[in-house]
């Protein structure tokens, strides 16, 4: 399940390069959600192996100001779900390891 994820978020990054803010939070919501682990693995697989592919993405409407975000490394997105969730650290979780 989580590959369907991670390949949908894929194409979706390929056509658009492109993510709202609001799924980023969808995303995040779903690691405190034990029946969301892959939906939030997938995706958050999706983005990295997006950026480590030399690519960026924009994050649309992005937290209060609603101004467009440019993410173009993996450290940039780590610091994006440490400031939206303090406890959801890529650099530390055991699914993201091969990142590393």
């Amino acid at each position: 399940m989580t590959a369907n994820f991670q390949h949908k978020q894929k194409e979706q990054l390929e056509k658009t390069a492109s993510i709202s803010y609001k799924e980023v939070c969808q995303i995040l919501d779903a690691f405190q959600i034990a029946s969301g682990q892959d939906f939030a693995i997938g995706k958050t697989k999706a983005l990295l192996d997006f950026l480590q592919k030399g690519n960026s993405f924009l994050i649309e409407d992005f937290g209060y100001s609603k101004k467009n975000k440019m993410v173009s490394s993996i450290t940039e997105l780590i610091n994006i779900y440490k400031d939206i969730d303090q406890f959801i650290d890529l650099n530390t979780d055991k699914d993201f390891k091969q990142y590393f």
